[in-house]
């Protein structure tokens, strides 16, 4: 009687610990980002024209900007993170209708080291190349960025990723951010191995929430994107690796 009693209870306890993780692995979702826009914030009359939003990502550790250049009235503003600490930049730039824009952004920056910050940005008349030309940053001194200009029908998507593969003497690992425009079905990005100083660019296509290289490269670099995530493959003469990224602007 005892021997079936304790056999019982085995059963069930058994019973309620799958049942337990079986309900733990239908609650997982994929991450989203909780604080990224999930429409167009730049108005449609700066659509064709220098002032409006600008987003991007920097390599060199990695992070984030958005330049809001008179979007919602008349002050200029750049909202800079890296390493998940964040700061506001200001401008004092005064834009003529039909010319270019550019100017430094500056601000203080409160990570460690501390310090003040210089951010310069340059755009043509009609958005065109929006370009950082230079950057000082306390503890960041070989920042580099890659810029969209989002319209009033394209949002611009910010991914923060990393990527690890196979290289001439063992494994490379790095920083891979990616800067998409689903609308326009295109994307560009940045790849830097860790303790390296060269930046690589990379450009291509995303249809139907596949992306692919498109750019000249000696990689073939694809993968998918599923709500505020990307994976990938890289594919080279040393053999395949992955890549993975969250949403983060």
């Amino acid at each position: 009687m005892n021997r079936f009693f304790y056999s019982l209870l085995l059963m069930l306890s058994l019973s309620a610990v799958l049942s337990c993780k079986k309900s733990t692995k239908q609650e997982e979702v994929p991450y989203s980002c909780a604080t990224c826009a999930r429409t167009p914030e730049a108005r449609a009359q700066h659509d064709n024209i220098a002032t409006g939003i600008y987003k991007g990502t920097v390599v060199g550790s990695s992070g984030t900007v958005k330049f809001d250049l008179s979007n919602n009235g008349n002050t200029m503003t750049a909202f800079l993170t890296i390493d998940n600490v964040s700061t506001t930049l200001t401008a004092n730039i005064n834009y003529t209708p039909g010319q270019p824009l550019v100017g430094d952004f500056t601000g203080t920056w409160p990570g460690t080291p501390g310090g003040p910050i210089t951010v310069t940005f340059s755009v043509g008349a009609t958005g065109g190349t929006p370009t950082v030309l230079s950057s000082s940053i306390p503890g960041h001194p070989n920042a580099s960025f890659t810029i969209y200009k989002e319209t009033s029908t394209s949002l611009i998507e910010a991914f923060e990723g990393s990527y690890d593969k196979p290289a001439a003497g063992g494994r490379e690992v790095g920083r891979f951010n990616i800067l998409m425009a689903r609308a326009l079905t295109a994307f560009s990005g940045v790849a830097k191995r860790d303790g390296g100083t060269t930046v690589s660019t990379f450009r291509g296509s995303v249809t139907n929430n596949n992306w692919s290289v498109t750019s000249s490269s000696s990689s073939q670099v694809g993968g998918t994107v599923s709500v505020d995530n990307v994976t990938g493959t890289i594919v080279d003469q040393y053999g395949t690796g992955t890549l993975s990224g969250r949403r983060t602007l």
